[in-house]
């Protein structure tokens, strides 16, 4: 199944170094290293939909209000609540925020 197929790929993504590489404009050296006390929790949702053998993947534009991540496409997704019992809640509770599809409607 596709699923697995997909699962396999992203395992193999190089995370960290990615992360380092897409930095705007290099305002950090090579050395920097990112400090997970300080880091906020979040999580986006890839969601995958299957149309007529075809894969789709929701994406969103963010609003262009001059702040961080203005105008950027991206994944639905956001900071973590203090109500959120996990990050993959953390996911579908922004994901209806942002785009209006409830938790009941997404399989993981």
């Amino acid at each position: 199944m596709w699923y697995n197929s997909l699962k396999n790929q992203l395992d193999r993504l190089p995370g960290e170094s990615a992360h380092l590489d897409m930095i705007p404009y290099r305002i950090v050296s090579s050395s920097y290293k990112i400090d997970k006390k300080k880091a906020k929790q979040s999580a986006v949702l890839c969601l995958l939909k299957q149309v007529d053998n075809e894969l789709y993947c929701l994406l969103i534009q963010r609003q262009s209000d001059g702040g961080k991540h203005s105008g950027q496409i991206a994944f639905p997704g956001g900071k973590k609540d203090d109500e959120d019992k996990n990050l993959e809640q953390t996911a579908l509770r922004e994901t209806y925020e942002e785009v209006g599809i409830e938790q009941h409607n997404i399989d993981t």
